[in-house]
């Protein structure tokens, strides 16, 4: 295929299917030539996700598109999902507090774990459009703190799962907030699947996938609510209790935000042994 001056812009021309890609040693593509002088290859990267010519793309703290096959190999992975918009303390500590917790659970070294911030294409979404600036400055920030971004077609949790079990037969580790737990378990996201919410959840958790659920505040009375205290429609509840018992969730140290200040625990009282907490603030951002 020959390279063709580009008509309407520089990231349309995956759109267009006008340009040849070459491939680093890593597998990724890089847009090179005169006419892609300036080209971000991250935008290029989106592109090929927002087309479907790919179902995530993958970068390092640095900005450079890296091979996710390479990267998760034979590592355990601890992966947080959000918009990142802004970056918050809330942000960094859920993560932070889960990866103190999954190292001596995982039997793994620092070296071989994978801290991951995750984006879907719908947490990318302004307005309905993607908003490539909006895109860049978001990735910049999250490099800027030594994280590495996937960038995903996967809007359900165990189609990311099974993806990143593709990679690797470590642990994989989920950090989420009460609000994603509740959604995990609302039936009307798995409608499309055959065996429902059982086939949904089994492909979650068959490898062994851990969740790290963060506490939220409930607005309306005050109170902490834990992951322990999520309410579930009742013929769900013995699936829940499943997940609990054969501890699918794990627990991890917290710190409560309050009007003198942080005051650091090594529990939260009302949450069983099995429920990691995540370190951090408790109001969702």
């Amino acid at each position: 295929m020959a390279f063709l001056p580009p008509r309407t812009g520089k990231t349309n021309l995956i759109a267009s299917g006008e340009p040849r890609s070459r491939q680093d040693r890593s597998g990724h593509d890089k847009f090179s030539g005169p006419i892609f002088q300036g080209v971000d290859n991250r935008l290029m990267s989106l592109q090929l996700v927002s087309q479907g010519l790919t179902n995530a793309v993958m970068f390092a703290a640095d900005g450079e598109t890296v091979q996710p096959a390479e990267v998760f190999h034979k590592k355990a992975i601890l992966v947080e999902r959000g918009s990142f918009r802004p970056v918050t303390y809330a942000t960094n500590d859920m993560l932070d507090g889960a990866h103190r917790a999954i190292l001596p659970q995982s039997a793994c070294t620092e070296k071989n774990l994978v801290l991951l911030m995750e984006m879907t294409l719908e947490n990318l979404l302004t307005e309905g459009q993607l908003n490539h600036a909006d895109f860049l400055a978001r990735v910049d920030i999250l490099g800027a703190l030594g994280r590495t971004v996937l960038i995903s077609r996967f809007g359900e949790y165990y189609r990311l799962a099974a993806y990143l079990s593709r990679y690797t037969d470590k642990m994989i580790g989920l950090v989420m907030g009460v609000p994603s737990l509740m959604e995990i378990f609302d039936e009307r996201y798995y409608l499309n699947l055959e065996g429902g919410i059982l086939e949904a959840l089994g492909r979650m958790f068959k490898g062994g996938l851990k969740l790290y659920v963060y506490p939220m505040i409930d607005e309306s009375t005050g109170k902490i609510v834990s992951a322990t205290q999520v309410g579930v429609a009742r013929n769900l509840r013995s699936l829940f209790r499943y997940l609990v018992d054969n501890r699918y969730m794990k627990r991890s140290p917290i710190i409560i935000l309050s009007t003198c200040g942080f005051i650091r625990l090594t529990h939260w009282p009302n949450c069983s042994p099995e429920i990691a907490l995540g370190s951090g603030w408790f109001r969702q951002k």
